[in-house]
């Protein structure tokens, strides 16, 4: 048996374990084929399949806040993920205070510094997010008291679409999904 049949074997093998199994696991499983893109095509496959079905399966696992950046960027990505803007800007935040331990969950406490070490952990994420397929009123009180993490341009034109949604804006605007 050579090494491309083990790694076939178990593709196969974690594609036909239980329910349980990806409840528990499939934060990992995501992880890892998230790290090695191209090496294990069947359990990409499987993982895109899990998400298409239930991408909860991943967003609401105890496990979630594991998530490494790369896996986190690829499911934000994804034009099909099956959420609400709203879920997944929420998520993203909730990920990013447990990825820094200094945060504390009371946002009301924050100083401009813990801001700002959050504003950096979810940099790279941000500009994936659809907030313009957001309602009025979930930008309002979701999104708008959290504007100090957005790039000053997203925020500015943020404002002035949800003040003026004719308006001409400067950021891409991401298709809904």
């Amino acid at each position: 048996m050579n090494l491309n049949e083990l790694v076939d074997y178990l593709q196969q093998h974690i594609t036909t374990l239980s329910h349980d199994w990806i409840i528990h696991n499939g934060v990992k499983l995501f992880n890892m084929v998230s790290r090695h893109k191209g090496a294990f095509l069947k359990l990409e496959e499987y993982c895109k399949n899990i998400i298409d079905k239930d991408p909860k399966l991943f967003v609401k696992s105890n496990k979630f806040w594991e998530l490494e950046d790369d896996a986190l960027l690829s499911l934000i990505q994804l034009d099909n993920l099956n959420m609400e803007e709203i879920e997944i800007w929420e998520n993203l935040i909730r990920w990013g205070i447990a990825k820094n331990p200094t945060l504390n969950a009371d946002m009301t406490t924050w100083t401009s510094d813990n801001y700002n070490v959050l504003k950096e952990t979810l940099n790279k994420f941000v500009r994936h997010i659809r907030f313009f397929q957001m309602s009025p009123q979930e930008y309002y009180y979701k999104v708008r008291p959290l504007s100090r993490l957005l790039p000053k341009e997203l925020e500015e034109d943020l404002n002035l679409y949800y003040i003026i949604p004719s308006c001409k804006l400067v950021t891409n605007i991401l298709p809904p999904r």
